[in-house]
């Protein structure tokens, strides 16, 4: 296994993504225009898919970049149960 730097960049309706900073994807979509951010795995083969996520980060475009910080234990996933 490999570690990748994986960035999604939303503007308007234009996606782009990149894996390990060269543009792989570049698309237009005017389904939704604002919202939240998430992330999903998905395999062919229910229950094998794993992923792991270090330093994830989120901004918008044209802001200054954040400092990765670690989500306490105490805190619960607004998907949790």
């Amino acid at each position: 296994n490999q570690w990748h730097t994986v960035k999604l960049r939303f503007s308007g309706s234009t996606i782009q993504g990149f894996v390990d900073n060269v543009l792989v994807l570049k698309s237009t979509d005017t389904t939704y225009l604002k919202g939240m951010a998430g992330l999903l795995t998905t395999d062919e083969i229910p229950k094998r898919t794993t992923a792991q996520f270090d330093n994830l980060v989120i901004n918008s475009i044209g802001n200054k970049v954040s400092v990765a910080r670690k989500i306490e234990k105490a805190v619960n996933p607004i998907y949790k149960k």
